[in-house]
């Protein structure tokens, strides 16, 4: 397997309906949303930061296709709360992935958008 798949695949086996579990705790973060999902026009992600941070946000679809970077920058701690078009990020009905890192930790939420 190359480096991709093998990610696609240890990607696959943690994901739990909209959580990945094992590696959440790392991060320094807590009361981390993704709402309305599944979604079809916007979508708000949310999270308490508990100290300050370089934070990044991209997203995935399901076959490891990078769609796009969302948010990159450093943030105080405190409420995050950034919400986001589907129209213009162009994305099309389907199950995509948010891969939030946040310094050395990283966390990846499911996204569904829908017609």
């Amino acid at each position: 397997l190359t480096s991709d798949e093998e990610m696609m695949v240890l990607g696959v086996q943690y994901i739990e309906g909209t959580e990945l579990t094992g590696i959440e705790e790392a991060a320094p973060i807590e009361g981390l949303t993704v709402l309305p999902n599944p979604t079809y026009d916007r979508f708000a992600l949310s999270f308490n930061l508990l100290e300050a941070a370089k934070i990044s946000i991209d997203m995935v679809d399901v076959a490891g296709k990078h769609v796009g970077s969302l948010y990159t920058g450093t943030h105080g701690n405190g409420m995050f709360n950034q919400q986001f078009d589907t129209n213009a990020l162009g994305l099309t009905p389907g199950i995509y992935l948010l891969n939030i890192s946040v310094d050395q930790a990283m966390v990846t939420r499911k996204l569904v958008v829908t017609q």
